[in-house]
């Protein structure tokens, strides 16, 4: 199903919008809508491979991690150093593959 389909869809359904019954509008643009969030996967699984790239990311992330981390301006432990890490990989696998709306980082200061 691609975007194409589901404008010209759309069209046909302002069309013939006017003839159809409250009942008829409903069930026709849930179908389109249905069709547009299959499009866009709604969920998105994380395989044994995306776990291993998250961690390799973090592990590689450490030598180069100027420590302590401030985060918000508040010193992060560090005992907590590695959770960092983590997070930080999870959010940029996030972010390179389109999971989130927005950017999301942290706020590191020195």
């Amino acid at each position: 199903m691609s975007i194409e389909i589901i404008e010209q869809e759309l069209r046909q359904y302002v069309g013939i919008e006017p003839t159809l019954r409250r009942e008829e509008r409903l069930q026709y643009l849930m179908v389109i809508f249905n069709k547009h969030f299959e499009l866009e996967k709604l969920e998105h699984s994380i395989n044994y491979q995306d776990f291993a790239s998250v961690v390799s990311l973090a592990v590689a992330a450490y030598p180069k991690s100027v420590q302590p981390f401030r985060i918000s301006g508040k010193e992060v432990h560090q005992s907590e150093s590695n959770h960092v890490l983590i997070m930080e990989a999870f959010v940029s696998y996030l972010n390179k593959n389109k999971l989130l709306r927005r950017l999301v980082r942290f706020n590191f200061t020195r």
